[in-house]
């Protein structure tokens, strides 16, 4: 075949190429709109709700797979707009007013995923999760199965797979008295501050800093109370007026009889000056 030829050919076919690509590029930028306004649809919106496990994490755990399998054929930033249109009025300015100056539009989806993460998480500490969860009840009004789901999702939550020692301190800590408050405090931060360390904690070990925390206590309290005897002591005497009544002498028109209201029985007279 001549050269020439061929070159009219390669170029006849590669012009035939680009309009064919011209055409598929077209459809797809108009079934992207199709597409986002489906997911539109389709993605519920989050409000953060910790007391029914409502985190941003569970959040996207559950609609993950419409950004990552149906959406992900949508650019950057329409993964990121979707996502954004699809806060809460209070979750949205919650995580503007964390990100200034970086505007969340410009973000990209996996670090604002990220951010929202943390932002909209359980912040509290592992044993305080237990502790709700060993303590909750099925109240009058509510299904004994549904309840049961509850007690599942809860203690799903807060990791209930414990070894003997966290078993011991978590009925430790759930036994204490109700007007024990300071001391539950003490037990549950100690337990925390160890854990984070990554050390092993015995109930022995809660048990002693409960034990030091309400030694120092009573001690702070009996300085305190030999601190105000020595106040009472050292406070001047103050006199004070004596009432005293008095009525009029009945055999006299200028004399009055006049004695303590309290105490003994004294008598002094007066007489009425003109």
């Amino acid at each position: 075949m001549d050269a020439k030829v061929l070159e009219k050919l390669l170029k006849a076919q590669q012009e035939h190429f680009e309009k064919m690509l011209v055409r598929l590029l077209k459809p797809s930028e108009m079934n992207d709109t199709e597409l986002y306004s489906k997911l539109v649809g389709m993605i519920g919106e989050f409000v953060f709700d910790l007391t029914s496990g409502m985190t941003f994490e569970s959040w996207l755990g559950r609609h993950r797979s419409y950004f990552e399998e149906e959406g992900k054929t949508l650019p950057e930033s329409s993964k990121v707009r979707l996502l954004l249109s699809k806060l809460g009025p209070e979750e949205y300015a919650q995580i503007e007013r964390k990100m200034l100056p970086t505007k969340l539009s410009e973000m990209k989806f996996d670090e604002l995923c990220n951010e929202l993460v943390k932002e909209f998480s359980d912040h509290r500490s592992k044993l305080l999760k237990r502790f709700e969860a060993l303590n909750v009840k099925c109240s009058a009004l509510q299904d004994i199965v549904e309840f049961g789901n509850v007690v599942n999702a809860q203690c799903e939550r807060a990791e209930m797979a414990l070894s003997i020692e966290e078993l011991k301190i978590l009925i430790f800590i759930s036994g204490m008295p109700s007007d024990a408050t300071s001391v539950r405090q003490v037990a549950m931060k100690s337990v925390e501050n160890k854990s984070e360390k990554g050390h092993t904690v015995t109930l022995k070990e809660v048990i002693e800093e409960c034990r030091a925390y309400m030694a120092n206590k009573s001690e702070a309290l009996y300085l305190v109370k030999e601190k105000m005897s020595e106040v009472k002591k050292e406070l001047p005497e103050v006199n004070t007026v004596e009432k005293v009544k008095c009525w009029k002498d009945s055999e006299s028109e200028n004399r009055f009889e006049c004695k303590p209201k309290s105490g003994p029985s004294q008598t002094s007279s007066i007489s009425k000056m003109y």
